[in-house]
């Protein structure tokens, strides 16, 4: 996720691990269909690779993570770009830090649109204008992407409850899909190096990989574990 960090991480893991570089060359279950792949974020593509295994394409992922990240998988199954914006906690700290009498907030529901204190008055432009900031974007992908087809919107990340929960929009909250995404990867291509050392050839399928869970995907696109069910 920090890749100024790639080169101090091969060398600590120099003949001790193999290390996996989750990036674009990797077989992520989709497509990539971008101009410039070697800059996709690790945990963009991730997100991507774990929607669309989990809960199918087209699809949307809204990340509430440092940044708020829109990630959108095609009718093709193909990871075709999306959109980043600042993330919840940034700004609101750069209220506080560039202000010289508002104060740190916690984020939480508000009581109220209209705040009776500076507190209720920041933290009621916070959450309920960063509703309206995913839902606008929401609707510009939508109609720019996917008018008139149904789209499954999976949100995760820190303050995706807080935020989604209350968006008809999305589907599915999902608080840890970045890292179900990333286990899956290492899976497959751990079982994909087991099949080639071994000589076997062929397609993997998701007895191969994940041989409990193949029953349970079909479930999974509707509910997920770890997950919570917003809209069926």
């Amino acid at each position: 996720m920090v890749p100024t960090k790639n080169s101090a991480i091969s060398k600590g893991a120099h003949n001790k691990a193999q290390v996996l570089w989750l990036d674009w060359k990797l077989k992520l279950g989709i497509a990539i269909d971008y101009p410039r792949p070697q800059s996709i974020g690790a945990d963009r593509l991730a997100n991507a690779a774990a929607v669309a295994e989990l809960y199918g394409w087209p699809a949307i992922v809204v990340d509430f993570g440092t940044a708020l990240t829109f990630d959108v998988v095609s009718e093709s199954r193909s990871y075709i770009g999306g959109v980043i914006a600042p993330g919840l906690e940034a700004m609101t700290n750069f209220l506080y830090q560039r202000t010289a009498l508002l104060p740190r907030l916690s984020l939480k529901e508000p009581h109220r649109a209209v705040g009776r204190s500076t507190v209720e008055a920041m933290r009621s432009g916070a959450i309920f204008g960063y509703r309206g900031l995913v839902r606008e974007i929401l609707v510009r992908i939508k109609a720019e992407q996917f008018s008139r087809k149904k789209v499954a919107v999976v949100a995760t990340g820190g303050y995706a409850h807080l935020i989604a929960s209350q968006l008809p929009e999305v589907t599915v909250i999902h608080p840890h899909l970045t890292d179900r995404g990333e286990l899956e990867l290492i899976s497959k291509t751990r079982n994909r190096s087991a099949v080639s050392r071994s000589g076997r050839s062929g397609v993997l399928d998701e007895k191969n990989v994940f041989p409990n869970q193949t029953e349970n995907l079909r479930t999974e696109r509707k509910f997920d574990l770890s997950g919570t069910l917003i809209k069926a």
